[in-house]
């Protein structure tokens, strides 16, 4: 039988790795505001949205507004700066905006209906400019409320309507029947 031959060690010479091509990464919100001006979504956590950064808050807002079920809870997880990060031509509209008065003839939107925590947060530079009041009467961090707002702690907030008329405030613009606002 024939003996096994050997072939002497060579050198191994370095080769460069495989280039892998790779889509654009994915960048992250910053301050809940992606770079297309869309918001992070908040997160539902037992029948409640809890919310942590200032595009989280637009989010909620924009699902308040555009839902006919405005019995929505939510509360928030950390102090939010309502100035930082904010998408040019991004603009606060209240959570339960209404367009007419409570105590109105034709009053059929009685603005937010659910429960919101603020679990003794504070939103910070809260700015409502009166371009996003006009076709509005309610301005503020909310709009009509007929649940309850709780717990929320403003620092530096200015609404600005002009010459608009209607029903104005911080925190809450109006409380409608059986609306509470408490520790605010």
């Amino acid at each position: 039988t024939p003996e096994p031959t050997t072939t002497p060690d060579l050198p191994v010479e370095p080769t460069e790795p495989p280039v892998v091509e790779t889509e654009e990464p994915v960048v992250g919100a910053v301050n809940g505001f992606y770079e297309d001006g869309s918001f992070e979504e908040a997160t539902l956590v037992d029948g409640v949205y809890e919310i942590a950064n200032a595009g989280q808050l637009y989010w909620f807002a924009n699902l308040v507004n555009s839902s006919e079920d405005k019995n929505i809870d939510g509360r928030l997880i950390a102090d939010i700066d309502m100035s930082a990060n904010i998408p040019d031509g991004v603009y606060w509209k209240s959570i339960g905006y209404t367009v007419t008065y409570a105590g109105a003839t034709s009053v059929s939107d009685y603005g937010y209906a659910g429960t919101f925590d603020g679990c003794n947060f504070t939103i910070i530079n809260f700015v409502q400019n009166e371009n996003v009041v006009n076709n509005n009467t309610t301005a503020g961090i909310f709009g009509s409320v007929s649940g309850v707002v709780k717990r929320i702690h403003v620092n530096n907030a200015n609404v600005n309507v002009g010459s608009v008329d209607g029903r104005f405030g911080i925190v809450v613009s109006q409380v409608i029947g059986e609306g509470l606002v408490t520790d605010c």
